[in-house]
């Protein structure tokens, strides 16, 4: 009676047609793996919003605008950028599991709506079930199957919100910041932006010195 189960039923769908997207981009996807992890995680960031989370913020560091050019390569080695190829992993798989589930409670609806229909109309339907279990129908008790929609219903609300929220907080757990790694990966750029500085100047007051001890004199 509520928007969850809703909510989960778009995060389900919106995972099986992202594990659809994966699966069809299999090739490219190998080839650029970190790329597309990272492009994963900031979509998976704004999607868990979808199950009533925050916003998860990012466990990147922030790239100076004087290191834009080293954005590349400060991404592909921080350990954020594995847990987003992770994120993808899980995507994938999780995208087609959700396309399986999806599909058989699409199947058992249509199943439990066609054979009251069917019983309605041809008046006579002899189903064989699981076990040997056999089942007549006809124009006075057609309504039967039908008491089963509130159940396929229910179950299929649950099934969908434990399959989303299992998701959602995996992904939430490897997206998560971690202030730690953060702060020392900051210390490493800060210490190699300090090394390159000084390298720099070094370099400048040899050119100084040669051209004072050298053309100069």
């Amino acid at each position: 009676a509520s928007w969850w189960p809703w909510r989960a039923l778009g995060y389900l769908l919106a995972s099986a047609a992202l594990g659809l997207v994966l699966l069809a981009l299999l090739p490219l996807t190998l080839l650029l793996l970190p790329l597309w992890g990272i492009l994963c995680g900031t979509l998976e960031r704004r999607r868990i919003r979808l199950l009533g989370f925050a916003r998860i913020p990012s466990g990147h560091v922030r790239v100076a605008p004087e290191e834009r050019h080293n954005w590349l390569n400060i991404r592909l080695t921080e350990p954020a950028t594995r847990r987003e190829v992770l994120v993808l992993l899980l995507d994938l798989v999780a995208g087609l599991v959700a396309l399986t589930v999806l599909f058989f409670q699409v199947m058992n609806l249509i199943l439990v709506v066609g054979v009251a229909v069917v019983a309605l109309r041809r008046g006579d339907v002899d189903l064989l079930l699981f076990g040997g279990t056999r089942i007549r129908l006809g124009t006075d008790d057609w309504w039967q199957p039908l008491l089963l929609l509130p159940i396929v219903l229910i179950a299929a609300a649950y099934l969908n919100l434990l399959l989303a929220t299992g998701q959602a907080l995996t992904v939430r757990w490897l997206l998560a910041p971690r202030g730690p790694e953060i702060a020392q990966r900051m210390e490493r750029l800060t210490r190699s932006r300090a090394a390159v500085v000084t390298a720099h100047e070094d370099e400048r007051r040899r050119i100084e010195r040669d051209l004072h001890d050298g053309v100069q004199q």
